[in-house]
């Protein structure tokens, strides 16, 4: 299976965006501030998940289109 560069340069936005939040809470954590991110982070995951699946799918898409050619 061999991925295009747009999949690549979206892994790994999605990857730097996945290790900026997990800084983020890790931080918080050292810091014992559970307030730190008032629901932030919960929203870049969410963020960060909904473009996993988006990417997913576009992979996908492009797979069976390539598969009809």
């Amino acid at each position: 299976m061999r991925f295009s560069r747009a999949f690549w340069l979206l892994a790994f936005v999605i990857g730097f965006q996945l290790t900026l939040s997990g800084f983020v809470v890790v931080g918080c954590l050292n810091n014992h501030n559970t307030k730190c991110s008032d629901g932030k982070i919960a929203r870049s995951f969410e963020s960060i998940v909904a473009q996993c699946f988006a990417l997913y799918a576009a992979e996908i898409s492009l797979q069976h289109n390539n598969k009809h050619d």
